[in-house]
């Protein structure tokens, strides 16, 4: 298939399934927000925190952005992006009519399986740092660990998604395809999130005087916005697939 035949049936795909699903299934979605966003302040208020950092989360909505780990200090909300992908993936395959304990199964496995690659991709970060002098090799090295901390688990979770739809037969066209999805909705939502919370939130609150105010008021705004990705993510990462089978069929 090529790449502007894709990224068309990609794109109304998109459109159709928030037609489709999306007043049928944010209330649905806002739940599981809920509780992502409870895991992730727990995880938050647990985590070990470098003594050198100056990264401060203005509200829950910044652990879907930054990476909280430093030096040699791992930090456990860093994982806040992996069980909210988890969640999607959830909502997905109810969304699909596929749910069963098989599915939750893998789904869990996949979760651990993510969280030790998150872990040693950051240990990983921190091994390599001693032995490259090169400025623009370590900028680059440590690019990639960053790229595989935000998108593999969006790709395994999709993988283990289609584990329960069908065989699972994919090429690299497969993972291409699937990689683009992933990051075109990504960057939208990250830049629709960002510009919201740059231009909109920020006058919202400017009402309120002290930090804790400020991140639960911002924390509650961003609550519908991230409710109404689940079904963006769900289509990111189950339509390559489902475009890939038609045309085969």
């Amino acid at each position: 298939m090529k790449f502007y035949i894709f990224l068309k049936k990609l794109l109304a795909q998109f459109v159709d399934d928030y037609q489709k699903y999306f007043a049928k299934t944010f209330g649905y979605a806002i739940l599981w927000t809920i509780l992502c966003f409870a895991i992730g302040q727990l995880l938050a208020a647990y985590s070990d925190y470098d003594p050198n950092t100056t990264i401060q989360p203005l509200s829950i909505l910044s652990y879907f952005s930054l990476n909280f780990s430093l030096n040699t200090t791992y930090s456990f909300v860093d994982l806040f992006k992996v069980i909210f992908i988890f969640f999607v993936s959830i909502f997905s395959i109810k969304l699909l009519k596929k749910s069963s304990f098989k599915a939750i199964l893998y789904l869990t496995a996949t979760l651990i399986i993510c969280a030790l690659l998150d872990f040693s991709f950051f240990k990983i970060g921190g091994l390599i740092r001693p032995f490259i002098r090169n400025n623009y090799l370590f900028v680059w090295s440590y690019s990639i660990l960053a790229l595989l901390r935000l998108y593999v688990p969006f790709i395994l979770f999709a993988l283990a998604i289609q584990l329960n739809i069908a065989k699972l037969q994919f090429s690299f066209k497969t993972l291409l395809f699937l990689f683009i999805s992933i990051w075109l909705f990504y960057e939208v939502s990250y830049e629709l999130l960002r510009f919201l919370r740059d231009n909109v939130f920020a006058l919202i609150l400017v009402p309120f005087k002290t930090k804790i105010y400020s991140y639960v008021m911002e924390s509650l705004l961003g609550l519908p916005l991230v409710a109404a990705m689940f079904i963006g993510y769900y289509c990111a990462m189950t339509a390559p697939f489902n475009i890939l089978r038609e045309r085969n069929n």
